[in-house]
């Protein structure tokens, strides 16, 4: 095997730096590796995400607004696309908690 002089002197170099060349491919090739994982991880994350939210039909948007006509349901209810529209009164009350020494502040859901 005929090698250009300057292959042989790499070859030589590599060899003696073979420890060194050893790790920093160790860690290429772990940062490789755990860049994979992140993005199945997430890739799986996002899937199961979506199937959750499908499958017990959690909403995709929330809106909250200060007053507005219960007929305004309706009119929601007709954009396309709109599947369910679910409207509901929200209080804050001061509730005393047995346990805690400051009183709770809580939001309490009421559907019309």
């Amino acid at each position: 095997m005929n090698l250009h002089p300057l292959d042989r002197k790499l070859v030589r170099d590599l060899w003696r730096l073979r420890g060194q060349v050893l790790a920093i491919g160790l860690v290429i090739a772990s940062g490789v590796g755990l860049l994979v994982m992140s993005l199945t991880s997430l890739e799986a994350l996002r899937d199961t995400s979506a199937a959750y939210y499908e499958r017990y039909r959690f909403a995709d948007v929330f809106a909250q607004v200060k007053r507005a006509p219960e007929s305004l349901a309706s009119r929601i209810a007709a954009i396309d696309g709109v599947q369910t529209v679910e409207t509901r009164v929200i209080r804050s009350a001061v509730l005393d908690v047995e346990g805690f020494a400051e009183p709770v502040m809580e939001s309490i859901g009421l559907s019309p």
